[in-house]
């Protein structure tokens, strides 16, 4: 289940740097892969289970972004969908990696420019960078 999700999160980020827009499809896959993990009792790291305060954070963190347009559609969901099946301290060193490299990725190559970059591809390098080290 972990290759499936890590998988389709893949698929959603390279859509994210092509196209800009990922389809509600590959995002409600996503959602229903991390349900079935919560259901199986995996995680994205052995002996982890369901976290409720991973979940009520990341709501707390991106709906007010969501709602004043910082964030997308899909950047919110396939968050919430990282967030159903992490722990609450490996989620916050997913969002720390992620947001670093965002704010790298932005220095480097979108600083001038109004347009806001991909932040999917971000969101897979933190989790493939915090699942690894932790």
């Amino acid at each position: 289940m972990v290759f499936i999700f890590t998988f389709i999160l893949l698929l959603c980020s390279l859509l994210d740097i092509q196209q800009r827009i990922v389809s509600n499809k590959l995002s409600f896959l996503l959602v229903l892969n991390s349900i079935s993990m919560v259901v199986q009792n995996k995680g994205l790291i052995v002996g982890s289970e369901w976290s409720f305060w991973s979940l009520v954070f990341v709501i707390i963190l991106t709906l007010p972004g969501f709602i004043f347009g910082v964030f997308g559609g899909a950047d919110v969901k396939i968050l919430l969908s990282v967030a159903i099946i992490s722990p609450l301290a490996l989620m916050l060193n997913i969002l720390l990696v992620s947001f670093g490299c965002f704010a790298l990725y932005w220095l480097l190559f979108i600083r001038d420019r109004q347009q806001h970059g991909p932040f999917i591809p971000c969101l897979l390098v933190g989790v493939g960078l915090s699942v690894w080290l932790y």
